[in-house]
């Protein structure tokens, strides 16, 4: 990944697989008892949330890794190394806002946990998208 690119999220996701490798932990902002997740998403939310409402974007730093090219595919893959957990929160909340389209044809899988993959799974292969919600 170039260094100093931005990106908003939709363009992230139209330039790059993601893949989220076994090193990492998995997605941590979701505990629901673990003081530092709380305190994380008291703090995180709330700027996306005023992202969205507002139209304004939002830096979420910096998220980096190391880029594949797969014969077969016309995007590379982005290992990431740094901001699974921006990413894993960003993809969540773009398929509650119902973006489940622009979602469909881009590749997001943990390497790190099975049951993380599983859901992202269910979510597409989900036709009914009120009952994962």
């Amino acid at each position: 990944m170039p260094s100093n690119r931005e990106f908003d999220f939709l363009s992230f996701i139209s330039s790059y697989h993601i893949l989220v490798p076994i090193i990492q932990r998995e997605y941590a902002q979701g505990r629901r008892n673990a003081p530092k997740s709380l305190q994380i998403r008291a703090s995180f939310v709330p700027k996306l949330l005023s992202a969205i409402y507002t139209s304004q974007p939002i830096s979420l730093d910096f998220v980096y890794g190391l880029t594949t090219q797969n014969d077969n595919d016309t995007l590379p893959t982005l290992m990431l190394l740094d901001g699974q957990q921006r990413i894993t929160t960003l993809f969540l909340l773009a398929w509650y806002c119902g973006l489940q389209e622009q979602l469909k044809n881009w590749t997001f899988r943990y390497e790190s946990r099975s049951v993380a993959n599983e859901f992202i799974k269910q979510l597409y292969d989900t036709k009914n998208y009120d009952g994962i919600v």
